[in-house]
């Protein structure tokens, strides 16, 4: 499906199917509707800490659920206008453990939201609280929380239990990710997805099956940086890993060079004066860079 130039500020509303032929176009309108992320911390009350690992809804217009992260730390994405009961999760809480307060947020896309705390109350001293060894489950994180659309972004899952393969799960497929020790895994991707807000899930397997959801806010911009150089001696940085990268102008092209696939420098031997250039990476057209030549370091 492509989506333009879609804002990444909105957000898909609802699902829709289609039925999809062979060699085949089929248009067809969806409704998006603005939408917004909100910052949840469950509280324990009996340490006054996050609790690690424990689920989080907000109910409203839409009902949004996730995961916390071992702070007990949480982004509910997808929001839209309304008001909203955010509350603890029962069915991802330590046994015994229970609602204590939930809060109630008006939702307001395009006004930042502050972070609001649900709290929860652990059970009587007598029972024990822990989680299975045995059970699987796992809470994912990307950094950054919202990447640019192309650029790379680093998927982290912190495991509880044996797993033997943990992965993100893509439409195109799945994407290993790797362990890093102390039962975290990790990689580090180029997600070629659109302006706008993703839930995408993270899976782990091992005796079962567990999985997170992990909520993506790809943003618009440019995958590299500056976008104004002073030459003829050029620095550029790109927010993903390439093998090859060039600038171009009029058939001709400068191609610069890297230890690390990221900081790009070379030399552009054009006269003195404004220039405009097509930035390349291994074959892709990013976008365009403005270069500053003055007279007296021109090369001829």
């Amino acid at each position: 499906m492509l989506f333009g130039n879609l804002p990444a500020a909105l957000a898909l509303v609802g699902e829709e199917r289609v039925s999809v032929s062979l060699n085949a176009r089929l248009e067809k309108d969806l409704p998006f509707a603005p939408a917004t992320s909100l910052p949840v911390v469950v509280l324990d009350t009996d340490t006054g800490q996050g609790l690690a690992f424990a689920g989080v809804c907000a109910e409203g217009p839409v009902k949004r659920c996730t995961r916390a992260d071992a702070n007990g730390q949480a982004l509910l994405g997808g929001l839209f206008r309304g008001t909203y009961r955010v509350y603890p999760d029962p069915r991802f809480l330590p046994q015994g453990y229970r609602e204590e307060k939930a809060a109630q947020v008006q939702v307001e896309p395009g006004t930042p939201l502050a972070g609001v705390q649900v709290r929860v109350a652990p059970p009587k001293r007598e029972i024990v609280v822990t989680y299975t060894a045995d059970r699987l489950s796992l809470v994912a994180t990307a950094d950054p929380p919202s990447p640019l659309a192309g650029a790379e972004v680093e998927v982290k899952a912190l495991v509880q239990g044996e797993a033997e393969a943990v992965w993100l799960e893509l439409p195109t497929g799945r994407i290993p990710l790797q362990p890093q020790g102390e039962n975290y895994y990790a990689a580090r991707i180029r997600l070629t997805l659109p302006p706008g807000f993703h839930s995408l899930r993270v899976l782990a397997q091992g005796r079962e099956e567990a999985e997170a959801p992990l909520f993506l806010q790809v943003l618009q911009g440019a995958l590299f940086d500056p976008r104004v150089l002073e030459g003829p001696k050029v620095r550029l940085t790109l927010r993903f890993r390439a093998r090859q990268v060039a600038l171009s102008k009029g058939g001709e092209s400068f191609p610069l060079r890297s230890e690390n696939g990221y900081t790009w420098t070379g030399e552009v031997p054009l006269g003195p004066g404004q220039h405009t250039l097509l930035v390349l990476a291994d074959g892709e057209t990013l976008g365009q860079v403005a270069l500053s030549i003055p007279a007296e370091s021109a090369t001829h």
